[in-house]
């Protein structure tokens, strides 16, 4: 089964309505390329779920499906990522 397609009875009874206000709270934009999309974005987990992160918004950011999937594989480091999403997002300018 695709990591992708899981069971709806995994997500919370509001997330659809939530995943959406996550977009807009980052205008729509992957956290890790910076491409905007409104119809390519997925929700990933910052500390993945088989670890124990929930799925609260603070524990969530907005990617596209080839970011999602690069960071899902392995392909770009949980390091490399958080060091890109706070870089993005924490910035001192």
């Amino acid at each position: 089964m695709s990591p992708y397609l899981r069971p709806s009875n995994l997500y919370p009874e509001n997330w659809n309505r939530m995943r959406f206000a996550i977009f807009k709270q980052y205008n729509y934009q992957c956290q890790l390329c910076g491409n905007y999309s409104k119809g390519n974005l997925q929700l990933h987990h910052l500390k993945p779920k088989m670890l124990g992160g929930s799925d609260s918004p603070s524990n969530l950011v907005p990617l596209c499906s080839n970011c999602h999937y690069q960071v899902s594989i392995g392909n770009i480091s949980w390091y490399d990522f958080r060091q890109s999403f706070n870089s993005r997002n924490f910035s001192s300018d």
